[in-house]
């Protein structure tokens, strides 16, 4: 005979009590996997960045190393074009003139040769018409070089002849004296560094430009219709950013938030 005491549970309840008592492990098991999954998260983005920061700093110091060993190149061949001219010592414009024309076209990095502004204003240029008033002291090339004893990068400008983006290069002209007699100048091309930057790319879809920091120009990019602009007249925010970075004297990898 079968007897009934009351303890005996129905099946519901059962049910019930074994959902309040797995509610609170299920809720444990979930905030784990979510914490695990923010910890993978935070891990993966980690070493994507670290990647990315390595990848970046071999490309720019690839790139940066290039250009410098260029410019550097062509520096050192207008001091030897300039030692040339100081031996030669001309005894006057029309004979400097001479000399001058032996640069044009002598590398193509700057096909217009060298030319030289003299401390009384005066202009002697191997390819251009000198226009009545032009003064030389007025010039930038020219207020960069006049104190400068080796040949020093001015200002990101267009060339009105070539319609290229050219940077002068300029030093200051010696007599047999010693005395400055003038400023000798070069207008380098742009083209070749735009050329050494286009097949840069950094994670596929990533690249590198080049700005000249004094004056926020760029002076090399895959896009060639950005070289010459002003960064705060680029239409692509990047530029923007990384004017505002310039600016605030920000280095390394900065993220764009602007998207």
């Amino acid at each position: 005979m079968h007897t009934y005491d009351g303890l005996e549970q129905s099946p519901k309840r059962k049910s019930s009590i074994r959902a309040k008592l797995l509610k609170p492990l299920l809720s444990a098991v979930i905030i784990a996997i979510v914490i695990i999954a923010a910890i993978v998260y935070n891990n993966t983005s980690s070493i994507l960045l670290s990647r990315s920061k390595t990848i970046l700093n071999t490309n720019s110091s690839s790139v940066i190393n290039e250009v410098s060993g260029w410019i550097n190149t062509n520096l050192a061949e207008l001091k030897a074009e300039r030692s040339a001219l100081e031996y030669i010592a001309p005894a006057n414009n029309a004979v400097m003139k001479n000399y001058l024309k032996s640069t044009v076209k002598k590398d193509g990095t700057f096909p217009d040769g060298m030319y030289v502004g003299k401390t009384d204003g005066s202009l002697v240029h191997p390819v251009t018409t000198v226009k009545a008033g032009f003064d030389s002291r007025e010039r930038d090339w020219y207020k960069t070089g006049i104190h400068a004893e080796n040949f020093t990068l001015g200002p990101v400008y267009k060339d009105v002849n070539s319609q290229q983006n050219v940077v002068s290069a300029s030093g200051e002209l010696k007599n047999k004296s010693g005395q400055v007699i003038g400023v000798t100048s070069a207008d380098i091309s742009l083209k070749t560094i735009t050329g050494m930057v286009q097949p840069v790319t950094i994670e596929k879809t990533g690249g590198v430009f080049l700005v000249d920091k004094s004056s926020k120009i760029v002076i090399g990019a895959k896009d060639t219709s950005a070289v010459g602009v002003a960064l705060d007249q680029e239409n692509d925010n990047k530029y923007h950013f990384v004017s505002k970075a310039i600016q605030q004297n920000q280095t390394g990898i900065q993220n764009d938030k602007s998207g």
